[in-house]
């Protein structure tokens, strides 16, 4: 092997990557395009604060983000304010849980314990979650919880 040959090896060598590097390379940005999400959220809010209505919002974001759908505006905003300021904010979940527990309806223990839970979950899994929490908060018998 000469030295071309030798030294093209080992580039070669050095490009090969672990999966603990891929995946850490996808949490990182994971978690920049929740922190994007926050941040847009947080803007998305201050534009909101300087329009009269609520129609004058959504004109001027259809004139600004013709291809940011109302639900997806709405949902940014949500997760904005249900987790802007969170100090130690867990980036492993994915928007679309995110969206879901940024809901109004959706009580802050709720979050907190589905936040803090070691187990990634998915948005299905939320939606049970919530629905069980909601049927023991809705029985007369739990009155006392």
């Amino acid at each position: 092997m000469d030295d071309d040959e030798y030294y093209n090896h080992l580039t070669t060598q050095a490009k090969v990557r672990s999966l603990d590097d891929v995946a850490s390379d996808v949490r990182k940005h994971l978690s920049g395009a929740v922190e994007s999400i926050i941040k847009a959220g947080q803007a998305l809010q201050e534009g909101r604060g300087m329009h009269s209505s609520d129609n004058a919002f959504h004109d001027w974001c259809m004139q600004e983000f013709p291809d940011l759908k109302h639900g997806t505006r709405n949902n940014i905003m949500q997760v904005s304010k249900r987790f802007g300021g969170s100090q130690n904010f867990n980036y492993r979940f994915p928007t679309s849980v995110l969206y879901e527990l940024a809901a109004p309806s959706v009580p802050d223990e709720l979050v907190e314990d589905i936040m803090s839970s070691d187990k990634p979950m998915k948005v299905k899994e939320v939606k049970q979650v919530k629905e069980g929490y909601k049927e023991v908060q809705n029985n007369p018998d739990n009155s006392d919880l």
